[in-house]
Parts: structure tokens; C-alpha cells; sequence
């Protein structure tokens, strides 16, 4: 229950991350906003929001556990959202976004380490990783097509839709079990204490009570870390923030290909994302086959030049998901430029390699970094969710000067280059993963550190 409120959440928090970029014209009538960059303000700080709520988070998980915080989080989340539909100005709902932002972090940082702990099996929390990303997908596609036609009436309605999402989660979120086992065994010594009389302590309190200023400068200080020195996180971190920078870019570009292009509704233009939350679905079942394939080589001996053990096992699914990226964006670029020649059902139809690459990058890399960073996963994935919600934050900005100063072609050709040079990057983690970790100090630092923690 506990994977599914979270991926319930992220599918809620996915979907307003997309909600703005269709309120954009019932918004530019009623705040009397005209330019085009303070529009998509609001969504660039909802993802700026992104950017600090797991370093916000992260540490107070030390002292709560993930049940408080994400309860905590997700509540924070809540008002927000009811305090956007309820904006009276632009700057208003700028700050508001920025807060629902944060809150909606959570999940996205809380998911490894929940999967870690419901999931020993490698590939059952690979597939338990799987499914979150897909359902964020999804999340993205129902955003759209609620704003597309629920902001035709009011740019605040998709807000009030979301709402009615976010109070039933929050009732779900608040069932949750605790997971994370230093918290379950701390309330277990102090229901035994309390019963019992008896004089027991769990390992976390015996290390003594840390205050947050303390947990937050030891903890964030490992990501930031990772993040410049360990070349695999670093690349990782590029490549992920690229996809999701360009998949808000795509959002952002909804409205000049299939509005004003193909002459198509707010809410036909939806509709179209309905294809990436497909490609989502084929991706899934690719890794479920993919992961198949190697439990059954390992249960009857066969053996692999990459083991069910070896991390770089996910590795392959990167490498395929760079072409059906680039294949989107040069089809996307090809076709949406011709709109009178080329019908609509083609452009849509080049989403679906979208949504596959998207998916399987995401998939991969994520499941990649959780494997090689095993004890300090969440602070390999906050360096990369940091990151990537950074650049997604400055790329809507950009908007404007890339469709309209290059074109929609040579707009999404662009993006297909860039995809070219990065699609190279799993390829090299395959060959030269492990011995960049062997000779990464900080990677050989940690592994000591957690061996002496494992150890007392």
C-alpha cells in the first residue's frame, strides 16, 4: 500500500506539473499578462521547488522516518495546491507554486529508499521502480488533459480538479506503515519500555539525538559531492536532467504544434499526451521482459558477460532508449512543421518513442544508481533529482527563443542532436563503470564508512 499512495502522489504531482502550460491564455486574460517568460514562471518554480524539497526533506527523514515525512510533505502540498486555484495575482501563485513544489518532492526522493527497503530482490525493486516512473508518466498525460479542458473555462479549475486527488491521498498517505527499519526498531524499544519496563534501546537512539542543523550539514553534503566528483552520478545527473528538461520543453511546445498548427482544441491538444503515457506502458513491459530474461538465465546456471549482480545490468536499457528518443524528436520536427501535409495522427504517433525513451532512460539510470550506490543511494538520486530539476526549471524559459527563433523543425532537430552526443553516455558506463569506481576516492570513502557502520 505504502508503494502505491506514494505513486499515487507522484502521479498527482506529475499531473499540475503540466497543468500550467495549458492555463497559460485564461491566465494571460485574467492577470492582464502579456509576456510570454512571466507565463511559465509558474511552472519554472514548481520545478525550482523540486530542487530544494529533498534537501529539506532528506535530513528530517532521519529523525521521522518516511511516514512523517511524507504525510508532512504531502499536507504541505495540499494547501498549496488549494492556495493556487485561489490566487488573486500573478506573483501570488508564483510563490504558491514554489511551495507546492517543494512539497511535492517528497515521493520523488522518498521512492528508492522505499523500494530498498520493501525489495531486497535487485529485480523486484527494479520493477517496483519501473512502475513509479511509469505512473508519473501518467501523471504528466492526465495533467494535460485536464488542463486542456478544464482551463478553457478557468486557468483555476484543473487546480480544484487536483484537489479532490490530493485529499483522498492525503487520507492514504496517512494509513501508511512506517518502513524505514532504524524508526521501526526505535518505536518497537519504546513500546517495550513503555509495556515492559524493560531498559532497551534501538541503535539510533544509542548514537545519541542529533539536531537538524547537524543531519542536514552531514547529509548534504554527500549529493553535492557526488554530484562533481563522481563521473557516473555527474553524467547521470546531465543526461536525466537533460530528458527531463526537454520533456517539459515538449510541454511547453504542445500549444505551437498542435494549437496553432494542426488547429487542434486545448483540449484535443491534451489528449495527444495520452500517446507518451503509452510509450510509458511499452517501456514497462520491456524491462519486465528484459528482467525476466535474466532471473531465467540465473535460475537454470546460465551464465552472462553481465550478471544478475553486476549493476551495469541496467545499463542496456539506457542504450536503447537513446534512439527512440532522438527517433521522436526528428519525427516530431519533421512532421509538426508540415501540418497541412502530414496529419496529425503521425505527429502523434511520434510521442510514442517519446514516452519509451523517456521512460527507459529513467528506468534505467535511476535502478543503475540505486544499484551502485547502494548504501548512499538517496543521496546519489537527490544530486541527480537536484540537478534535473534545476535545468527543467530554466529550459521553459527558453521557449520562446528556441521555437520561435529557430522554427518548430530545426526547434526539435536541436534536441535531437543534443540527444545524440548524451545517448553515448550508458554506453561508456558499460565498458568503463567499474573502474571508474574503483579509482573514485569518494566511492571507496563510503564503502568504508558503511562497512564500519555494518560493522558496529
Amino acid at each position: 500500500m505504502l508503494v502505491l499512495s506514494v505513486v499515487i502522489n507522484t502521479v498527482n504531482n506529475s499531473n499540475l506539473g503540466s497543468t500550467l502550460s495549458s492555463g497559460t491564455k485564461s491566465m494571460s486574460k485574467e492577470f492582464g499578462i502579456t509576456s510570454k517568460l512571466v507565463l511559465v514562471l509558474p511552472g519554472s518554480m514548481y520545478l525550482l521547488g523540486y530542487v530544494f524539497g529533498p534537501m529539506i526533506t532528506a535530513p528530517m527523514s532521519e529523525f521521522h522516518g518516511r511516514k512523517m515525512v511524507l504525510l508532512g510533505s504531502f499536507t504541505v502540498y495540499t494547501i498549496a495546491t488549494l492556495a493556487c486555484g485561489l490566487a488573486p495575482n500573478m506573483m501570488a501563485l508564483i510563490i504558491f507554486r514554489f511551495i507546492m513544489g517543494l512539497g511535492a518532492a517528497t515521493p520523488l526522493s522518498v521512492i528508492g529508499g522505499t523500494a530498498a527497503d520493501l525489495f531486497p530482490d535487485p529485480i523486484d525493486r527494479g520493477r517496483a521502480i519501473g512502475f513509479f516512473v511509469t505512473a508519473a508518466g501518467f501523471g504528466q498525460a492526465i495533467g494535460a488533459i485536464l488542463a486542456g479542458y478544464l482551463s478553457v473555462q478557468s486557468w483555476s479549475l484543473p487546480y480544484f480538479a487536483a484537489l479532490t486527488i490530493a485529499l483522498a491521498s492525503l487520507v492514504l498517505c496517512a494509513l501508511n506503515p512506517e518502513t524505514f527499519q532504524p524508526i521501526l526498531l526505535k518505536n518497537r524499544a519504546k513500546r517495550m519500555r513503555l509495556v515492559n519496563g524493560e531498559r532497551v534501546f534501538a541503535p539510533i537512539e544509542l548514537k545519541g539525538r542529533k539536531s537538524v542543523q547537524e543531519v542536514a550539514r552531514e547529509q548534504l553534503g554527500v549529493p553535492f559531492r557526488m554530484l562533481f566528483k563522481e563521473i557516473l552520478v555527474s553524467f547521470s545527473s546531465l543526461y536525466l536532467a537533460l530528458v527531463y528538461g526537454i520533456y517539459y520543453l515538449f510541454f511547453q511546445a504542445y500549444h505551437k504544434v498542435y494549437e496553432d498548427g494542426f488547429k487542434l482544441s486545448s483540449g484535443e491538444a491534451g489528449l495527444t499526451f495520452i500517446a507518451a503515457g503509452l510509450g510509458g506502458v511499452i517501456a514497462f513491459g520491456i524491462q519486465w521482459i528484459f528482467e525476466r530474461r535474466i532471473r531465467r538465465i540465473e535460475k537454470w546456471g546460465g551464465t552472462m558477460r553481465i550478471q544478475n549482480k553486476d549493476d551495469r545490468r541496467r545499463l542496456p536499457l539506457a542504450c536503447l532508449a537513446g534512439p527512440f528518443f532522438i527517433l521522436s524528436m526528428f519525427w516530431t520536427g519533421t512532421t509538426a512543421s508540415h501540418p497541412q501535409s502530414a496529419p496529425v495522427m503521425v505527429t502523434v504517433l511520434a510521442v510514442v518513442p517519446f514516452g519509451i525513451g523517456y521512460n527507459l532512460i529513467f528506468i534505467s539510470l535511476s535502478n543503475y544508481l540505486i544499484d551502485s550506490y547502494e548504501v548512499y543511494a538517496a543521496s546519489a538520486m537527490a544530486a541527480t533529482s537536484a540537478s534535473r530539476s534545476l535545468l527543467a526549471a530554466g529550459l521553459p524559459l527558453c521557449t520562446e527563443a528556441l521555437y520561435g527563433g529557430l522554427g518548430i523543425q530545426w526547434g526539435f532537430y536541436l534536441l535531437g542532436f543534443v540527444m545524440i552526443g548524451l545517448s553515448v553516455v550508458p554506453f561508456a558506463f558499460l565498458k568503463f563503470g567499474p573502474r571508474l569506481r574503483k579509482r573514485s576516492d569518494l566511492f571507496q570513502e563510503l564503502r568504508r564508512k558503511a562497512e564500519a557502520e555494518s560493522a558496529s
